[in-house]
């Protein structure tokens, strides 16, 4: 995985660019398409652009990949009742929420 794509994808959702980020996302999973931290950054740039169905589409396919992803399932079950355009309310994005352990990132 492309580090550097990580980080700036990272640094686009925390400036709340989230069509940037997805794209970013996007590139990183052309080249490694079960990179689970992508996909999760993918999922949550697509509920924060009111795609519920391709977001929820994206974590289970972080679930298939890994059933117990912690990041996948709790944001699966937030959107699970949710149908697309609907206004997802997130809070603000804060940098540590993007760090499960060191060097690693979360949804």
């Amino acid at each position: 995985m492309n580090n550097s794509l990580a980080q700036q994808a990272i640094q686009k959702a925390l400036s709340g660019n989230w069509d940037e980020a997805l794209e970013l996302n996007k590139e990183i999973l052309d080249s490694d398409p079960n990179n689970t931290d992508a996909l999760n950054r993918t999922a949550r740039a697509y509920a924060e652009l009111g795609k519920i169905e391709l977001a929820k589409k994206t974590a289970k396919k972080v679930l298939v990949i890994d059933p117990f992803n912690t990041i996948a399932l709790k944001a699966f079950d937030k959107w699970k009742s949710m149908k697309n355009g609907e206004a997802y309310k997130s809070e603000p994005v804060k940098p540590q929420l993007f760090l499960e352990e060191p060097g690693k990132t979360i949804l």
